[in-house]
């Protein structure tokens, strides 16, 4: 038989004590039925040493048996937090392997390994750990079509959210409000995000919340205007029925400033009129000057590097995900209003843009960070 036959490939097995064999690889590797026959092979090995009748009703009830392992290995892990946590930082993004196990986040919140102080301490150094405790609790400015998959980097920061459940993470597609419904910030991130500010999720107004907490608590990403104005109509992000483009950059000019610097009442304020003012833009770029962090959508690989360079804790894969994929069609809408100018331009962020390109490379530079190449600070050794 073909090593690729039926959608696997045979790597190695290990050998029975009946002298029959288990395809480990084959099981893993299994592009249908999966976790079935995983479970059947875990099931098969670790109960070869039980006497036959016993062995024979443990393996007719494979649901009962998992549920029992799963019990068992929850009650490990909540007695020995530092050895897992120890573990969990040297394992290839763990919170994965829970998706392939599962296919699901359903059993997060019941029974995920949550991070641990101790994991953040094993994946950071004491100057990336004083830096973040100055920029705690974090003001995450989210600005719309600039990055909600920074969701990710964040929560799976130990240090940010030292209680969050491994496994459980913002994917394609998923609403940032049902998810922190299920997974409550003031839970599992005690202490991680201001508690007077409701972002995440959302895209709220952060003047009050920057003005109360200072502008050292502020993490945002900013992306180069006219493109982020293209993105959000291409993608019918609170666009009134029948609107036209220039409509609708008119309302959107500005959305980067009034949410730095005009107080809303804590509201999404993006799309609210008037234009800013030039002492609104002027207090933006102030604050922005401050923040503990800021990152470029139009450079988001290097941008996630600076954060971990910047502050610690492990790279996990949901980092990588795209949690709001543009459909073809819209791309090219965007790409489309771009190349016409239909979009006009936008003075008010492109100030602000200006100044954010400013701060993100110069930090590229102290850290040494290469766009385009791998990331030092997620390397094994770092880890």
């Amino acid at each position: 038989m073909s090593e690729k036959q039926n959608g696997y490939s045979q790597v190695g097995s290990e050998e029975r004590r009946d002298g029959g064999s288990v395809d480990v690889a084959r099981v893993l590797h299994r592009s249908s039925d999966g976790a079935d026959e995983l479970l059947g092979a875990v099931l098969d090995v670790g109960t070869d040493m039980l006497p036959p009748p016993v062995r024979h009703r443990f393996r007719q009830h494979r649901l009962i048996a998992l549920f029992a392992l799963l019990v068992l290995g929850i009650a490990v892990a909540a007695s020995m937090p530092i050895k897992m946590a120890t573990m969990w930082a040297l394992l290839p993004s763990p919170p994965f392997l829970a998706h392939i196990a599962f296919g699901t986040q359903a059993m997060c919140s019941l029974g995920g390994l949550q991070q641990h102080d101790t994991l953040y301490a094993l994946s950071s150094t004491p100057a990336q750990r004083q830096r973040l405790a100055s920029a705690l609790p974090i003001v995450w400015v989210h600005v719309p079509k600039c990055g909600s998959s920074f969701h990710n980097t964040l929560i799976h920061n130990a240090g940010v959210c030292p209680q969050w459940p491994s496994c459980a993470s913002l994917l394609p597609g998923d609403s940032d409000h049902a998810f922190f419904k299920r997974f409550p910030r003031a839970i599992w991130c005690p202490d991680g995000f201001a508690s007077d500010y409701p972002n995440p999720p959302g895209h709220n107004s952060a003047a009050e919340a920057l003005q109360h907490h200072g502008s050292g608590r502020g993490v945002i990403f900013l992306r180069q205007p006219e493109e982020r104005l293209a993105s959000a109509y291409a993608s019918r992000w609170n666009v009134r029925a029948g609107e036209s483009m220039a409509a609708y950059a008119s309302r959107a000019h500005g959305c980067s400033v009034k949410m730095l610097a005009r107080h809303s009442s804590g509201r999404e304020n993006c799309l609210e009129a008037p234009h800013p003012s030039d002492a609104e833009v002027a207090l933006a770029i102030e604050r922005l000057r401050g923040f503990a962090f800021v990152g470029l959508t139009e450079e988001w690989g290097a941008s996630i590097c600076l954060f971990h360079a910047m502050f610690g804790g492990r790279c996990h894969e949901a980092e990588e995900l795209n949690t709001r994929p543009t459909i073809a069609s819209s791309r090219l809408q965007a790409e489309s209003m771009l190349g016409n100018k239909s979009i006009g331009v936008d003075p008010y962020d492109r100030a602000l843009h200006d100044v954010a390109k400013e701060i993100f490379y110069r930090g590229l530079r102290n850290f040494r960070i290469e766009p385009g190449l791998p990331c030092q600070y997620c390397t094994a050794s770092v880890l």
